[in-house]
């Protein structure tokens, strides 16, 4: 009988225990299910796709001329005569459909870009400093063309130099003269009758005597005469002049009549007579 007594108390506490674990695990659940409220927002598992807004720089209904479909562009490289890219030269499309203007400059590689053009008729004009500016022929453009110009060749802009002298002949010749009797070769030996000038004025008759009298009367001119009278008398060249100072005089005489009269008529007489320049 106490062996009776004993199992049903074991198995009396069983079933308090039993009954205990049950209401424990049904408490937990219904405090896990309480946490989800009602008022809060599904996952974006269980939304439904929706279109996402439009991003910063996306082109959208409103898009540029560049968007829209049938237009084209017109390109190019700029160049100059000898073949090298410009860059940094002014671009200038004019539209001549809408008479409307659009303005770029050439980049690093010389190249320009005009996008998003409507069909039409353009032109392009180049311009670059210290150069002469290019301008195209007609540009009939079609829908969705892309029209690449040739090269747009800069030639440098030449300008004209005139030069007015201002003077008379007479004093033009004056002033010739003076800048003859500067020259002379190695600063020694007279070099008067040389013109270094293609359009030097021609000589008067007063210039022509002037300057032949000048080269007379220049040391050097001496000093030649006294070497030639020299070695005529070491070679006792006319022998009817003698020896000896006398003789050398009377060579220096004679040495220094020929190279006046030579000089003279050459240099002065016969040029004013026949309208001649002595340089």
């Amino acid at each position: 009988m106490i062996e009776i007594s004993k199992l049903c108390k074991r198995l009396q506490n069983f079933l308090i225990a039993a009954a205990v674990f049950a209401f424990s695990f049904n408490l937990v659940i219904s405090t896990a299910e309480g946490q989800e409220s009602p008022g809060s927002a599904p996952s974006s598992s269980s939304l439904p796709d929706s279109a996402q807004p439009s991003q910063p720089g996306v082109e959208s209904g409103q898009s540029g001329k560049a968007g829209i479909p049938g237009t084209g562009s017109i390109s190019g490289t700029v160049v100059d005569r000898g073949g090298d890219v410009l860059q940094g030269a002014q671009v200038t499309l004019n539209d001549l459909s809408r008479s409307d203007r659009r303005t770029t400059v050439s980049s690093n590689d010389g190249q320009f870009s005009f996008p998003g053009l409507l069909p039409g008729d353009y032109k392009i004009a180049v311009t670059g400093s210290g150069m002469i500016t290019f301008t195209s022929s007609q540009i009939s453009l079609h829908a969705g063309e892309v029209y690449i110009l040739p090269s747009a060749t800069l030639a440098i802009s030449g300008g004209a130099t005139s030069v007015t002298v201002n003077g008379s002949k007479e004093a033009l010749a004056e002033e010739q003269v003076h800048i003859a009797e500067q020259q002379r070769i190695g600063k020694v030996i007279p070099n008067f009758y040389s013109s270094y000038d293609w359009n030097a004025p021609p000589m008067e008759a007063k210039q022509k005597f002037q300057l032949s009298i000048r080269s007379l009367i220049d040391p050097v001119s001496f000093l030649t005469i006294a070497g030639i009278a020299g070695a005529e008398q070491n070679r006792n060249i006319f022998p009817a002049y003698g020896s000896g100072i006398e003789g050398y005089g009377k060579r220096y005489g004679a040495a220094l009549a020929n190279h006046v009269t030579g000089n003279l008529f050459a240099k002065a007489v016969y040029p004013s007579i026949f309208h001649q320049d002595p340089r």
